[in-house]
């Protein structure tokens, strides 16, 4: 499952040809939708408890003027970042002896890279869980902010474009 925001290239287009800073501000908007879609994906990997609590503040937010992303960004304070969210496919360090072949505690199965995103139960560990959980109120989030984008300093061929139902959010 993947959403599709119809409209938004024009949109895009639209920004540009009014002002020279709304990259900028789209930039922006989709920085404040990552942050905030990794806030949720933090307090629910801190909810799980174990290695993804621990690695919690690996979660972060990313936005250009494309897109909002959401990334595991490990550090010297939670080097562990990537195994806690995507998984292992074997085991590491010492627990890579042969004598451990039949143990499955070491690491959380590998996600793969099969999965929808936003869908429960698939996908990055408390990320794509949280993503799924809080969906309507981060598209509801988006769609304000775009809203506001047309409505504040672009009036004129902006109304047009977003006030007219060409932005539309679908699944």
């Amino acid at each position: 499952m993947a959403f599709e925001i119809s409209g938004l290239r024009e949109f895009r287009a639209a920004l540009r040809a009014s002002m020279a800073q709304a990259p900028e501000l789209l930039e922006d908007a989709h920085k404040k939708l990552a942050d905030k879609a990794a806030d949720l994906a933090r307090a629910r990997a801190r909810g799980m408890g174990g290695v993804q609590a621990r690695a919690a503040s690996a979660i972060g937010g990313r936005g250009d003027e494309q897109a909002a992303r959401i990334s595991v960004l490990p550090s010297r304070v939670d080097k562990f970042g990537n195994v806690a969210f995507w998984g292992a496919i074997r085991h590491s360090g010492w627990y890579a002896n042969p004598r451990y072949d039949g143990s499955t505690a070491q690491h959380p199965p590998w996600v793969g890279n099969d999965w929808d995103v936003a869908v429960a139960g698939q996908g990055p560990y408390a990320i794509n869980d949280a993503l799924a959980e809080h969906l309507d109120e981060l598209l509801e989030f988006y769609e304000q902010m775009l809203d506001e984008l047309s409505d504040g300093p672009f009036p004129g061929p902006l109304g047009n474009v977003a006030g007219n139902g060409v932005i539309s959010i679908a699944f």
